[in-house]
């Protein structure tokens, strides 16, 4: 086992802000687009490494310049960052490390001594060798531990022991088995945490299944409890749990509803395929977002229980598997639909928020059976481009106002377009195509 009493210091890292394109139809969709300096850092003595990691995308690649001159009054800071490689599949920002992160590795357990330890740069925490299943327990200082800004990753193969606060400047992943705190362990961040679970090699190839729940998870899966959710500080930032390469499914509320209203952050969750189950209602903070990326696994929810409330917040999602289904819509309270990429039906009934539902980002159904069914509580619009490969049918609730605008010229309705409920206005831009208006259900 190896045993901790200080841990060497970094230089005083600068930091940089990532922006990625979110807009589905456009050429840039899901890679980074510019780097924006935040801060020059000092100390300086070479060209730091720019590294981008997170989001769930990979492939960005970016530059810096350091004043290297001694007489300078910005001697020893970063004076400018280019963008060399936007990557792709980003659905979020991800971090942007300028330097070289501290690297402690063990064959066994780490350990810290009690002191609280600060690192001004990023820091990682790993077994000697990742592809050997040989780090079995992480157990963090009691006293606390805080590291800056860039992109932080804890990884084991057995469990992640918090005993105190964790502070990030930046984004940080957690890697492990298992879990162990609680609500009286706080672990901050900046930017984001991600939670994700351990495979031999780190590849994330095969499941475990992924869990969040009021109670811990079923032998062999990875679980989040809402205890755990909730003692998680990332200001305005984001959560993911799981990876977008794990095979095993995503399970939600199985032993219950999961009210994490009173959290500070929006979540994701991430998957490459074993299906999306909403067995109970998942609460978000008002005005929050939820990402579902979840690769060809299909989103399901049963009716007629709440899946998703975020009042006025905005859902978006990621799925060559479908949303919902016919008599089993994916039931919501948000206010916003945001950028999404659906392969397959889409059914959606948002009636519940009884007011208008807006699309802010670009929304495309394609593929086999690519109908969008969406159920408001009052109007729809669509401020983003909408494309629908298959049929497309929009009820008007009663709630806000009785209105359908659609006026992004880049929509693309491909198939019949069917209006039903208290309609008032009606304006559709189909882009220059023959629109097909099948009829008004009034």
């Amino acid at each position: 086992m190896a045993s901790f009493d200080q841990i060497p210091v970094a230089t005083d890292w600068g930091s940089a802000l990532a922006t990625i394109d979110t807009s589905s139809g456009s050429s840039t969709y899901g890679q980074v687009t510019a780097l924006t300096l935040t801060n020059p850092g000092a100390g300086y003595a070479t060209t730091p490494t720019v590294t981008i990691n997170g989001g769930s995308g990979s492939g960005a690649t970016g530059t810096v310049t350091v004043d290297l001159d001694a007489t300078s009054p910005f001697y020893g800071k970063v004076t400018g960052i280019t963008l060399t490689s936007g990557g792709s599949g980003y659905t979020f920002a991800p971090a942007v490390t300028l330097g070289t992160a501290v690297t402690l590795t063990a064959g066994g357990s780490m350990s810290f001594n009690s002191s609280p330890y600060q690192i001004p740069g990023a820091m990682v925490i790993q077994a000697a060798s990742v592809d050997n299943p040989t780090l079995v327990s992480l157990n963090l200082p009691t006293g606390g531990l805080a590291v800056g800004s860039g992109y932080s990753s804890f990884v084991t193969s057995g469990s992640i022991v918090v005993g105190n606060t964790i502070q990030s400047g930046g984004y940080l992943n957690m890697t492990s088995e298992t879990l162990n705190w609680d609500g009286a362990n706080i672990i901050s961040a900046v930017q984001a945490v991600q939670l994700q679970p351990y495979r031999t090699g780190n590849q994330f190839t095969q499941g475990p299944s992924l869990s969040i729940d009021l109670a811990g998870p079923l032998p062999g899966d990875y679980g989040v409890t809402a205890v755990q959710l909730e003692a998680l500080d990332v200001p305005g930032g984001m959560v993911i749990v799981g990876n977008s390469k794990s095979t095993g499914g995503i399970n939600i509320g199985a032993t219950g509803a999961v009210n994490l209203s009173g959290v500070n952050y929006s979540l994701g969750l991430a998957g490459l395929s074993g299906g999306v189950n909403f067995y109970n209602n998942l609460t978000l903070p008002a005005g929050s977002s939820f990402d579902l990326n979840t690769g060809s696994s299909a989103v399901n929810g049963f009716s007629p229980i709440l899946d998703i409330s975020i009042p006025n917040g905005t859902l978006s999602f990621s799925s060559s598997g479908g949303v919902g289904s016919l008599g089993q819509p994916l039931n919501t309270n948000v206010g916003y639909f945001g950028a999404s990429t659906i392969t397959g039906p889409v059914y959606l009934d948002n009636s519940t928020s009884a007011t208008d539902t807006v699309i802010t980002g670009s929304f495309t159904v394609s593929g086999t059976n690519s109908d969008f069914n969406l159920i408001s509580g009052g109007g729809i619009t669509a401020n983003s481009a909408v494309t629908v490969g298959g049929q497309s049918f929009f009820t008007i609730g009663s709630g806000g106002t009785p209105d359908f605008i659609a006026n992004n010229s880049s929509n693309g309705f491909s198939g019949l377009v069917t209006l039903a409920g208290p309609l008032g206005n009606v304006t559709i831009n189909n882009s220059g195509m023959t629109l097909t208006l099948a009829g008004m259900i009034l």
